[in-house]
């Protein structure tokens, strides 16, 4: 017997005939939709169904070649009872298996086609469901198969909400993964905030001690300035000059390889660092190599000291240098002074008769210094004086009395400095001083400010400055538009500031330590 496809028009029917135990025999019609085709038992595989009567199978029974005979059942028994025929060429691959009957006459598959006639191994899901790997999924929930099967929201927190992969509430969408940005050190506020190894609270990254002991704590003048390269910190002690490694690996080294009477102000260049010494009034400098001190008696006089170098007068205060000179104010003799960086030549005065000069600034054009004035009254200033040497011209004031300016910073356009006068302030003013006698902007009053600090990177548009009464520091938009913000607090006596492109580093001379904060 063999398996033969019959084709129909309005309808297909399907029959089936096999041996269930030994003397009865079963016949199935099934209907399925039109123009498929039928696959039918046929007799011999003749192409004609035969022993099919009107009425249902004619008294035969099964030869064992296969083909329903003329004769009856034969007395109690059966013949073998497998087909004979081939599998007809054209019959669906999904019903190959289809009423075939095994050796003891029975049907080794039963199952039917679905409605087009080719089985399916999807499940049937409900409304609202869809199959995704044979499970019935709510793609409009289903974090494994968010909007589509197979599409997985990824890392912890997050949820597919509507189809679309979401975080939690509380949670935000960051580089692909969900984050608290009121804890998370690397999304601290906002999306890729780094807190640079400190710690996220309430938005906020907390500060973190670089040096923890960088000067005697409560000393006077103990921790007097701060400068910073890619790789290292460096600081002025009462006595002596280090540097440490960024990530705080190792102890302090102190560079200058005699004591000074006491060194203040720093000024980091790319092949030196140089400081000036109050004391002595010396201006000196240590050979780098990528940031990094080289020790053991590199270190050079400019000024000062017995080598041969131009003689110094006690009360150098600030330093500050370009790529051919370093400037610097002399507090006691009330001077404004520069010098070639390799040393040679002559000590040229380019501002006499300043009353306590005191930090000291540069642009392309000028240089900028405060003078502190008395210790009473307000008789301090802000002045600039050009910055060619050969004819620099006659100071300039930029802005006159002012309570105790104590530091100073410039970005081409304007003049930032801090005052110190109870309750103290922070102001600026236009860096022309085309004006004079014009009274400058007060972005911050109060706290006692003491260092500031411009911001690095062209993104950076802000000023930053310590608090010494307040413990705090502080940061603001060059041109006070928007409300301060407190970087850190609690800090003992805060002073000297520096700033790189990711972080704002600060001395704090309570408790003789320098101190970190990621912008």
């Amino acid at each position: 017997m063999q398996l033969e496809r019959t084709p129909v028009h309005a309808k297909r029917c399907f029959l089936a005939a096999g041996l269930l135990g030994t003397f009865f025999l079963v016949l199935f019609a099934h209907c399925g939709g039109p123009d498929k085709g039928v696959d039918t038992l046929n007799a011999g595989g003749s192409g004609r169904t035969s022993g099919v009567s009107s009425g249902g199978v004619s008294s035969g029974g099964v030869s064992s070649s296969g083909s329903i005979g003329s004769g009856s059942i034969s007395s109690g028994s059966t013949s073998t009872g497998t087909i004979a025929g081939p599998l007809d060429s054209g019959m669906d691959s999904t019903m190959a298996t289809d009423a075939v009957t095994d050796s003891n006459g029975g049907s080794s598959d039963t199952s039917l086609p679905d409605t087009n006639g080719e089985a399916s191994d999807a499940p049937v899901c409900e409304a609202g469901l869809t199959s995704c790997g044979g499970v019935c999924v709510n793609t409009e929930k289903d974090a494994n198969h968010c909007g589509q099967c197979g599409n997985a929201c990824m890392g912890m927190n997050s949820a597919c909400i509507g189809g679309t992969c979401a975080c939690q509430p509380g949670f935000d969408l960051c580089q692909g993964q969900c984050s608290d940005y009121t804890s998370d050190p690397s999304n601290c506020g906002y999306c890729m905030h780094n807190c640079q190894g400190g710690k996220c609270a309430m938005s906020h990254c907390l500060p973190i001690q670089v040096v923890q002991h960088a000067g005697t704590p409560g000393a006077n003048l103990g921790l007097f300035d701060v400068a910073v390269s890619q790789s290292f910190v460096y600081w002025t002690t009462g006595s002596d000059v280090y540097y440490q490694s960024l990530t705080g690996n190792g102890a302090a080294t102190k560079i200058n390889a005699s004591p000074e009477a006491n060194p203040t102000g720093l000024a980091l260049g790319p092949q030196y660092l140089y400081w000036v010494d109050f004391g002595s009034g010396a201006v000196r400098a240590n050979v780098t190599a990528q940031g990094m001190p080289i020790l053991g008696g590199n270190d050079v006089y400019l000024v000062g000291g017995d080598g041969g170098a131009p003689s110094s007068k006690p009360g150098s205060f600030d330093a500050v240098i370009d790529s051919k000179r370093i400037y610097w104010v002399n507090s006691r003799d009330g001077t404004v002074n520069a010098m070639n960086l390799d040393g040679t030549g002559v000590v040229t005065q380019l501002a006499t008769g300043q009353t306590a000069p005191g930090a000291i600034a540069i642009d392309a054009n000028n240089v900028y210094w405060v003078n502190y004035g008395s210790m009473t009254g307000s008789t301090g200033s802000v002045n600039r004086i050009a910055i060619n040497i050969v004819d620099a011209g006659a100071p300039v004031t930029i802005a006159m009395d002012q309570d105790k300016p104590f530091d100073i910073a410039v970005d081409g356009n304007f003049v930032y400095w801090t005052a110190q006068d109870n309750p103290g302030a922070v102001l600026r003013a236009p860096v022309d001083g085309s004006v004079p006698g014009t009274v400058p902007t007060k972005l911050a009053g109060g706290g006692d400010p003491s260092g500031i600090a411009l911001g690095q990177g062209a993104m950076d548009l802000d000023v930053y400055w310590t608090n010494k009464v307040d413990g705090t520091v502080v940061a603001m938009v060059r041109d006070g538009s928007k409300p301060a913000v407190t970087l850190a607090s609690g800090q003992q006596d805060p002073v000297a500031i520096a700033v790189t492109e990711k972080s704002v580093y600060w001395a704090t001379t309570g408790d003789g330590a320098i101190w970190k904060v990621a912008k």
